[in-house]
């Protein structure tokens, strides 16, 4: 019930009845037919009051965006100190983050104020993974972090290898891991191609372009530099060696994870001019802007199984009053900084997703690993995106469209399964499968 009217208060905003609002979503949580993230229900009309479950926050080249040295360098934004320093109040108000490393020059370079040697990487994210030991989520557990790195940095090979092998256990134990891929690195590992590694300080175009022309001009353009001598040459390795670097180490230790950074940008619906996406939060539900935050809420699917049929009726009512609390928990949130709190209520982003499949199949009779199953979760995404696409368009006839609107897909009349079902036969195009 707490958690239910400190979210329903958001509805004073709009001129609507928080008690009606309250009611409703007391009866669909109560009923275990939904639940929001945790530090919604830890947080709700509390002093604390910060209900998103994480965030990604960047990490630019630099000390400190506050030094004298980098106050005036156009690259340093938000530098390492600068995200330590925030992450430490995340974690503090509850919530996780997510980080690409992946701006940050390898281990070995000059580093131009003080002519000293670069770290590299690693070693700051074994500074961020000793934050996460002292501070609790909130106080109640173990902070979550996401790290990321490009498969053109220098420093790869050593992030892939960094929580397996001798140091599986022992390093990084408050980091999920993941290399960020793209179509450009997969098309060259399946036929077995040499890459180059690449500095981001000398091409900082790598991390602010993706997909199609404009990256490949990019990276190309790169590689021709290193030719010419104009740019230092760090690596040149197969692209399949290191696919198969990865595999090896996941196989052993589960991590490092995969994400493809092409994929989440054309599927992204929001394009906010001159940025990309280049993290994830902790769990990579939701791949986020810097700044921004993922609130996310969970459908029970078995409650709308009755006497061996889905409920879709019910379903549907309440995939959209979901909708609505977790639009809500945007307008209540106390976030721990104004760079959050700017960027949250400009694309207010919201994550709907369901759990309880495996009970559900059950209890319609159905195998998990057969065709019917498969055509029943089919069934269940798709109903559950439909229904939340028109709860959204119903919150912004009521409440109006969110700032962000008019960067958008959804502005253009684009859908999302539509971009995903363009992704998939744009790239199934690219395949040479080889007579298989």
């Amino acid at each position: 019930m707490r958690t239910a009217m400190g979210v329903a208060y958001a509805e004073l905003k709009y001129g609507g009845d928080p008690i009606t609002w309250a009611r409703r979503f007391y009866d669909m949580m109560s009923q275990l037919k939904f639940m929001p993230n945790s530090p919604t229900l830890y947080n709700a009309m509390t002093r604390l009051g910060q209900l998103s479950a994480c965030f990604v926050v960047p990490i630019d080249d630099c000390l400190s965006r506050e030094s004298d040295t980098n106050r005036e360098d156009p690259e340093c934004n938000f530098g390492i100190m600068d995200a330590l320093r925030l992450a430490a109040l995340i974690f503090q108000s509850g919530g996780g983050v997510g980080y690409n490393f992946g701006k940050l020059r390898p281990e070995g370079d000059i580093v131009r104020s003080t002519t000293g040697i670069a770290s590299g990487p690693l070693s700051f994210m074994r500074l961020f993974d000793t934050l996460v030991d002292t501070i609790k989520q909130g106080g109640k557990r173990r902070g979550a972090q996401m790290g990321m790195l490009f498969w053109w940095h220098p420093d790869i090979e050593k992030f892939i290898t960094s929580k397996s092998g001798e140091l599986k256990d022992l390093q990084l134990q408050n980091f999920n891991i993941s290399v960020t891929i793209d179509d450009y690195f997969m098309q060259r590992a399946l036929k077995g191609e040499d890459i180059y590694l690449i500095n981001p300080r000398e091409c900082p175009c790598l991390y602010k372009t993706w997909g199609g022309e404009e990256f490949v001009k990019c990276y190309e353009g790169c590689v021709e530099a290193i030719k010419a001598g104009k740019i230092r040459i760090w690596r040149r390795i197969n692209a399949k060696e290191l696919w198969d670097k990865i595999v090896k180490s996941a196989w052993d230790s589960g991590d490092p994870g995969l994400w493809n950074r092409d994929l989440a940008n054309f599927i992204n619906n929001e394009k906010l001019p001159g940025e990309v996406i280049n993290a994830t939060n902790p769990c990579s539900e939701e791949s986020l802007y810097d700044f921004e935050s993922c609130n996310l809420g969970s459908i029970n699917l078995v409650k709308y199984v009755y006497d061996g049929k889905i409920d879709w009726d019910s379903l549907a009512r309440d995939v959209q009053l979901a909708v609505r609390f977790l639009d809500d928990v945007i307008d209540v949130n106390k976030l721990p900084h104004e760079r959050l709190r700017k960027r949250v209520l400009e694309t207010r982003r919201i994550g709907l997703g369901a759990n309880g499949l495996a009970d559900t199949l059950i209890a319609l009779g159905l195998r998990y690993d057969s065709p019917q199953a498969l055509a029943v979760s089919n069934e269940l995404a798709s109903f559950i995106a439909r229904m939340a696409v028109r709860a959204s368009i119903e919150l912004a006839k009521e409440k109006g469209v969110y700032p962000a609107y008019k960067h958008s897909d959804w502005a253009e009349g684009v859908l999302p399964w539509t971009k995903h079902r363009e992704r998939l036969e744009k790239f199934s195009s690219t395949i040479d499968r080889g007579g298989c």
